[in-house]
């Protein structure tokens, strides 16, 4: 069985069509130092982001969430500082192949961003597929 994914919402993207070159930035496409894509990750929507988020948490996004090219630095630099999951209202197909087949979960939520506001604790049990927000 897998465990249950437990942590707070480190980020809400409300916006749909995110996409997910963003987080580290396009000038971080073709870095390959795990430690650059920590330090960049976040930074344009919160400077201290890789101070802030704890092994865990998790990231919410909107319709969508991911469109543009599947570049994999972003992702990198999530699982990297501790984030353990997406969960999204949809994703884009390319994005969702390309991060599950690395064994990311995402997880879909249609109209998560209406509820959960970033540093809100989500528990998502894989058993019974049952979302919960604190």
């Amino acid at each position: 069985m897998l465990p249950k994914i437990c942590g707070r919402a480190a980020w809400v993207f409300q916006e749909p069509n995110f996409d997910i070159d963003l987080i580290v930035g396009v000038d971080h496409m073709k870095t390959q130092d795990i430690e650059t894509l920590k330090s960049a990750c976040m930074t344009d929507y919160d400077p201290d982001f890789p101070r802030q988020v704890s092994e865990g948490d998790v990231i919410i996004g909107g319709k969508n969430f991911g469109y543009g090219h599947p570049h994999y630095p972003s992702c990198r630099a999530l699982r990297a500082l501790g984030i353990t999951a997406i969960i999204a209202e949809s994703f884009s197909p390319g994005f969702y192949r390309g991060e599950s087949s690395n064994g990311y979960p995402l997880i879909e939520c249609p109209h998560i961003t209406d509820v959960v506001t970033r540093w809100q604790t989500i528990t998502f049990d894989w058993h019974t597929e049952k979302l919960t927000i604190e």
